[in-house]
């Protein structure tokens, strides 16, 4: 990996991450109490970002349980310690997983947003499908950029041919999503389900999706210099796409965001 593309202190990334909670936090929170998270569990996410959903999980599982909330860069969560929430820096691919628990695996791990980043995805889910106690679930949510191409308006196809083409040239996976339920299921996850939540843009400011359509901007405004100085798109066609977002007539849909789910084997009594 030539380098993290959104680093904490790109000045749209707080606010990059806030419209992103908005959108999948939701989504998340139903599976994970259809998943029957509870007082007492003991959870990890990775790859907090903003800390979201570990304030949400700490909530859930009350001063009984433990949130442990962890990311490469933790500017955003420092915030949270002492809210419920165990604040930790966690490099997924190198650091010791079970030590931010209590040394017997978690009930729980949330990984979203975090594996299509890493070229060592497949080695980090097996890293954490271990870190699970028997019957522990693994929940990981990554996008797939499928439905982005149902919109065929030319500032928008430029903008991901060139947007995609880059992510490959670095070895970002923005088509993980789709692969989500067998890569658990090869890592040795018993009960694997699979579910996708598509985010549709509606153009403009002040609109019901103004969350997707923020999100979409700032994450073009963050990447989109790296896009250019990489040669894969130029200043003229980023900045269409820009006041594309701005049309209050535009539609289209946004990555369909996958959330796929797994058990450890639960203990088999001698």
């Amino acid at each position: 990996m030539l380098g993290y593309v959104l680093p904490h202190d790109n000045p749209v990334e707080e606010g990059r991450l806030g419209l992103l909670s908005s959108l999948l936090d939701p989504y998340v929170r139903f599976r994970l109490e259809r998943l029957g998270l509870a007082a007492g569990w003991t959870c990890l996410e990775v790859g907090a970002g903003n800390g979201s959903m570990s304030r949400w999980i700490a909530e859930r599982v009350g001063p009984s349980g433990r949130a442990v909330c962890t990311d490469l860069e933790t500017s955003f969560i420092e915030r949270l310690a002492g809210d419920g929430v165990i604040v930790r820096r966690l490099d997924v691919v190198h650091d010791p997983i079970l030590q931010e628990g209590d040394g017997e695996g978690f009930e729980l791990i949330l990984a979203r947003n975090v594996l299509h980043h890493l070229p060592e995805r497949n080695a980090i889910i097996a890293r954490l499908a271990v870190a699970l106690k028997p019957g522990g679930v693994l929940a990981v949510m990554e996008p797939d950029t499928e439905m982005i191409w149902t919109c065929r308006t030319p500032e928008w196809v430029t903008y991901w041919e060139a947007f995609c083409a880059w992510s490959e040239s670095r070895d970002i996976d923005y088509k993980l999503g789709r692969s989500l339920a067998l890569r658990l299921s090869r890592a040795g996850l018993e009960r694997v389900e699979s579910y996708g939540e598509t985010s549709y843009l509606q153009g403009g400011i002040n609109t019901p999706t103004l969350a997707a359509t923020g999100f979409y901007r700032d994450t073009a405004l963050a990447i989109g210099p790296q896009i250019i100085a990489d040669g894969f798109l130029d200043a003229p066609a980023l900045n269409a796409f820009i006041r594309l977002l701005d049309r209050s007539d535009f539609r289209a849909a946004g990555y369909n965001f996958t959330l796929a789910w797994g058990h450890r084997a639960a203990a088999t009594s001698g």
